[in-house]
């Protein structure tokens, strides 16, 4: 290739290719650039250095040439000196500080390609200045892979002995000896072995070397590994043996020497398919199949789904293979899990020569198969007819239906088989059987348009008028379906009904328009005289209304001369007009205005016109048209069964383009609807700011309060849209800005209220740039409030950096702070936020009670550890006289025994643990009756008494019956029953499973004193003193 591009090149390259050292030199002297790029960006030293010149590469340095300029495949003239085997020159170059990692576009360096080329000597010099022998290129190859796989002995020994890994892995996790392997390489497999190579190394596909010189066909390798200790059964990871492997590509040597190693013959891979199963279906599989039948493989295993080796050679046709099988024994009538036998499969992949095999072998050519279907169903599917022809002179019954009631002849329709058609009918076919959907051959031909086979089937005999469940006629199938018409023309002249009606009352009319089917609808307008299409006895949905639907504007043309009325409505009360409108179908639309469709029409559901479907869609050409061809100009104000302009709509969707349209025909702009929002309130909640705008230079109302006395202001606040925001507070007069900043709706919120109800911190921001907002007025529930609730900490630090650490103090109407609801939400944030200010640990609701009670009671543990950091009392107790302590153990939450065990760890005090509330009731009653056995064990660690009484009587013990009849049964089961023995409480400690203190409690008995300690609490009481 270099010879005949050399005219092209430059004549200082030319030279170099002559070997004249002189004329380079002369032309260097003339000043000839010796960095100078050819059309592939190599330069004279690349040919210089490919060529081995050593005195003309010295010459071109000494000019100054680059020593490592890269050409388009980035090879430096290292690379190609070491692709040469030039070893002076590589030696130069080195000297000359050549770059030795330079890359190619592979990134390979010139190691990878001396190694690849056998250069030894070039490596030798390489590693004199290389560190790292092992590096790789962009696959992950080293030296050594490249070496192995090219099968460089001598390169190979020379890596190794320069500290080379033999067990190096490339991407796919592939070492050289799997190249070795597959290559062939006998003598570098044992190198690489004997040089600590892993013989069972696997790559990412979980392939062995064994596997790979299976694949290969090196029978030589794969005794050499075999002998080397190879793992014959190693699996892939699709469960293949290297048996598999060699089967699967026909190598029968490779196979041989596997099973003289004893390879497991029965082995099954992930699909449940022996070797056998693999050599029946490879191309060249018949040796191996051969051999594994002689030492007596399984010819009837099942693979998983249920094939057989007979299977797999049905499935590609191997017929001297399937002899093999039937003379050792095959099973010739096993099925699959799909149900089908060889002949099945044979029959629809059109293999005649097996199949003829096959019945010659006594295949049952009857038995159903996949869905009942039987070899002759097959054959049909698949459109063979020789095969059909074998199996009818099996003496077939040619009418037998599968499960879904078809045919062969069914199938050879649907598939369009003449030829199998014309062969079955030939055999007196029955060609009015119906399937379970009521269809004949006929119905399925004309479905798919297949002519010839329409054309049989009518002149045999079938009835074009026979209807399936739904009603239809083949010519209804064919008006829907049979584009080119030829279908539609054949059945109209041989006597079907155009008019004939489904079971919903549509004719093939109908069918022909929702298909689509211009040319099949002017065969069957051709066809009748006289046509009605509409009518008290036709269905509302009338060819006019699936035309416009569709948008066909041709088909339109020829339907609307048959309609006197275009403004009839269908099911919904909808036109076409409202139809194309609503779709976008311009043309159509155009026509039907111009054959008189009324445009203040309204539908029977929405109540809506055209003009309103085609503002919600964004048509926008379409509402140009319907409003400059509209009878009554007001259509652009009328409104539907929710009172809603077609502004109103077009603003909700966004719809900029139909919004300036309806704008430019005088729409206006404060019409409401029926929850009182205009266009306006929309357009914010939509958040589309180039329509607020358009709406407010069009006199939208800033001022106007929706039913909940909402402004504009008050919603985009609500929706956190910042930008409607500015468009609003921009285009007002400061006298209606401080009257929209300070507007309260009906539940007296500001808008400032509703962005921090909602956490819109940018929102917030905005709000708070208006000196018009003075205050934190309105509702109680003020907007910090809000903000916690949301816990949103930006929000709450913009309020308080605007009106001072005071307003963390501010109370609702039930007497709550911020405070109090970040313990009711579990906002931790904004509680240490409200903390840092100041906020008030102790304040009180109208319940009495303490941020430290609520959060108790609501089981927020890490608001109660932020709280008790910052000295909350524990003794603070609300209205009913509960403490945290009280609020955490009444309930039994995982969440609420946390928050009892935390402020337990903080409480030492007996006092407070035993704290009664109003019913008398103490943390450890509530404890006992919730079943909080770990709350309960560290309340009696901290002195609770298990004999206080509530104002039921009731000790802990008796708080946890159910209720209080069971509470009194067992306080007079206890006070009859005699008390154990000392003896039985010490055998019996271990398996108690609370407290020895509280086993003290319930069971008393007068005792030694040093019994006593081992029995007895602190809080010792005998029964006698309580009963």
């Amino acid at each position: 290739m270099m010879q005949q591009q050399l005219v092209d090149e430059s004549p200082l390259v030319q030279a170099v290719f002559a070997g004249s050292c002189d004329d380079v030199i002369g032309l260097l002297q003339d000043k000839e650039n010796p960095n100078g790029r050819d059309a592939s960006n190599r330069c004279a030293l690349h040919a210089a250095a490919w060529k081995g010149d050593f005195r003309v590469v010295e010459v071109l340095l000494q000019s100054d040439a680059s020593v490592s300029p890269k050409d388009k495949d980035w090879y430096t003239p290292l690379h190609w000196a070491c692709a040469c085997k030039n070893e002076a020159v590589v030696e130069l170059l080195i000297e000359n500080k050549a770059d030795l990692s330079a890359r190619d576009r592979c990134w390979r360096t010139p190691l990878h390609i001396a190694a690849a080329n056998n250069a030894v000597g070039c490596a030798e010099l390489l590693l004199t200045q290389m560190s790292n022998v092992n590096v790789t290129d962009r696959g992950g190859h080293s030296s050594l892979h490249h070496a192995a796989y090219n099968g460089h002995h001598e390169m190979a020994e020379f890596l190794i002995e320069r500290n080379c890994s033999v067990n190096a892995c490339d991407k796919k996790e592939r070492r050289p000896l799997h190249y070795a392997s597959y290559m062939g390489h006998n003598d570098l497999v044992r190198l690489l072995y004997n040089c600590g190579a892993d013989i069972n190394a696997k790559d990412k596909m979980m392939w062995t070397p064994l596997h790979a010189a299976a694949a290969s066909g090196n029978t030589l390798v794969t005794e050499i590994l075999l002998e080397l200790g190879a793992d014959k059964e190693a699996r892939t990871s699709l469960g293949n043996t290297p048996l598999h492997v060699a089967c699967l590509n026909g190598h029968a040597n490779v196979a041989a020497a596997l099973i003289a190693w004893q390879a497991p013959i029965h082995a099954v891979n992930l699909s449940g398919q022996t070797p056998l199963h693999l050599a029946a279906a490879s191309t060249g599989g018949g040796g191996c199949l051969e051999l594994l039948l002689k030492q007596g493989a399984n010819c009837n295993a099942q693979s998983e789904d249920g094939r057989t080796p007979l299977h797999m050679t049905a499935v590609h046709g191997r017929f001297a293979r399937s002899k093999l099988l039937f003379d050792h024994g095959a099973n010739i009538d096993s099925v699959d899990k799909m149900g089908c036998t060889a002949l099945h499969i044979a029959a629809l992949h059109g293999h005649e020569l097996l199949s003829t095999t096959l019945l010659n072998y006594r295949a049952d050519p009857s038995k159903p198969g996949f869905q009942g279907r039987t070899p002759l169903h097959m054959c049909c599917l698949g459109g063979y007819v020789e095969c059909c022809r074998k199996i009818i002179q099996a003496g077939v019954d040619l009418n037998c239906q599968d499960s879904t009631g078809k045919t062969p002849l069914h199938l050879a329709a649907f598939k369009g088989n003449v030829d199998c058609l014309e062969l079955l009918v030939s055999n007196k076919v029955n060609v009015q059987l119906a399937d379970r959907g009521g269809r004949t051959a006929l119905h399925l031909a004309a479905a798919r348009g297949h002519f010839e086979c329409l054309y049989t089937l009518v002149v045999c005999g079938s009835n074009v008028n026979e209807q399936d469940a739904d009603g239809c006629t083949p010519l209804h199938l064919a008006a829907a379906y049979d584009m080119e018409g030829r279908c539609v023309s054949y059945l109209v002249t041989h006597k079907a009904m155009p008019l004939m009606r489904d079971r919903r009352g549509f004719t093939a009319f109908h069918y022909g328009v929702a298909g689509e089917n211009e040319t099949g609808l002017q065969h069957l307008l051709s066809a009748v005289s006289k046509v009605c299409l509409y009518g008290s006895d036709m269905p509302k949905t009338t060819p006019l209304h699936l035309a416009a639907n569709c948008g066909n504007s041709s088909i339109l043309k020829h339907l609307l001369p048959l309609f006197s009325d275009t403004n009839i409505k269908d099911e919904n009360g909808r036109t076409a007009l409202h139809l194309a409108a609503y779709k976008g179908h311009e043309q159509c639309v155009c026509l039907l205005i111009r054959c008189g469709a009324r445009i203040c029409v309204h539908d029977g559901k929405a109540q809506q016109t055209p003009v309103h479907l085609a503002a919600l869609a964004n048509r926008g050409k379409c509402l140009s048209m319907l409003l400059e061809s509209s009878e009554n100009s007001a259509v652009v104000d009328t409104m539907d069964v929710h009172k809603r302009t077609p502004l109103s709509l077009a603003v909700g969707a966004g719809n900029m383009y139909c919004v300036v349209i309806l704008l430019e025909a005088q729409a206006s702009v404060n019409i409401v609807d029926k929850d009182r929002h205009p266009p306006l309130f929309r357009a914010v909640v939509s958040g589309h700011k180039e329509v607020i705008e358009l709406i407010l230079d069009k006199g939208g109302n800033l001022l106007f309060q929706d039913n909940n006395g909402k402004t504009a202001l008050h919603l985009a606040a609500a929706c956190g849209h910042v930008a409607a925001c500015i468009s609003l507070l921009q285009a007002c007069t400061p006298s209606q800005r401080a009257l929209l900043l300070a507007s309260h709706d009906y539940h007296n919120c500001t808008p400032l209220h509703w962005a921090c109800y909602n956490g819109h911190a940018s929102t917030v921001q905005y709000l708070l740039l208006f000196s018009e907002i003075k205050s934190l007025e309105g509702n109680a529930f003020s907007p910090v409030h809000c903000a916690v609730y949301k816990n949103s900490v930006q929000c709450v630090e913009l309020l308080v950096n605007r009106f001072g650490s005071s307003v963390v103090g501010l109370r609702d109407k039930q007497q709550r702070t911020p405070l109090h609801i970040a313990a009711l939400v579990n906002s931790v944030p904004c509680a240490q936020l409200l903390l840092r200010h100041q906020a008030a640990l102790e304040d009180q609701d109208h319940k009495g009670r303490t941020p430290l009670v609520c959060a108790a009671a609501r089981g927020h543990h890490f608001i109660i550890r932020a709280l008790l950091e910052k000295k909350a009392d524990v003794r603070a107790c609300d209205n009913a006289k509960n403490t945290a302590l009280h609020h955490a153990c009444n309930r039994p939450t995982p969440h609420h025994t946390q928050c009892a065990l935390l402020l337990l760890e903080k409480t030492f005090d007996s006092a407070i643990v035993n704290m009664p509330n109003k019913q008398r009731r103490t943390p450890l009653h509530l404890s006992a009756r919730n079943g909080l056995v770990p709350v309960t064990r560290l309340l009696l660690e901290r002195g609770a008494s298990s004999q206080v009484v509530d104002c039921n009587g009731l000790t802990p013990a008796l708080a946890c019956a159910r209720n209080p009849d069971v509470a009194q049964c067992l306080a007079l089961i206890l006070s009859c029953t005699p008390p154990p023995t000392p003896f039985y409480l010490l055998n019996n400690l271990k398996k108690l499973s609370l407290n020895i203190s509280a086993v003290g409690n319930v069971f008393q008995a007068p005792t030694s004193p040093t019994e006593c300690n081992l029995v007895r609490s602190s809080n010792y009481s005998s029964d006698s003193d309580f009963y």
